[in-house]
């Protein structure tokens, strides 16, 4: 386990369904993808890589954290919007009769208190994840072009406990 990681006690508002999320105590195992928009095609690699073993959201929670600390108070309602769009097209892709509440899942960092906490650093040019079990402990985290696999690695080592 990664001690020297703790979660921030914050809660996070999800984009589109606004589900409340504390992050110190998600409920099952979790799958935190840190990017942004240069590094957005791995949340599909990492939902693709993980429901393959794991397809239910009761199973694993899988959360895309947006670091948006540098986006000024004055432009974050266009920020928003981007964010909706982008949740949007989530929804879109899911199959039919997938509930897009537990299945498309955008956090914004407005503070960066995540991204800070769990120390991914820039994610321009790399998207990062963080493995979280259900006791709210930080399992690994990994940050590269292999997010799904190391993913899907740290959620096996939590199922084989």
């Amino acid at each position: 386990m990664y001690s020297e990681f703790v979660l921030p006690n914050i809660t996070m508002k999800a984009v589109g369904s606004g589900r409340l999320f504390p992050v110190k105590s998600l409920g099952c195992p979790s799958v935190l993808l840190f990017h942004d928009d240069q590094t957005i095609a791995a949340a599909e690699k990492v939902n693709t890589v993980v429901r393959s073993r794991y397809p239910f959201s009761q199973q694993v929670l899988v959360a895309s954290v947006v670091d948006l600390w540098f986006v000024p108070s004055t432009t974050r309602q266009i920020v928003r919007e981007f964010l909706q769009l982008a949740y949007n097209e989530g929804v879109k892709r899911l199959p039919e009769g997938i509930d897009p509440v537990e299945y498309v899942i955008v956090l914004p960092d407005w503070k960066g208190q995540l991204t800070e906490s769990l120390a991914v650093g820039k994610v321009s040019r790399q998207a990062a994840v963080a493995v979280v079990d259900g006791a709210g402990n930080v399992v690994g985290k990994y940050k590269g072009e292999r997010v799904g696999d190391a993913a899907l690695q740290m959620l096996d080592e939590i199922y084989q406990r």
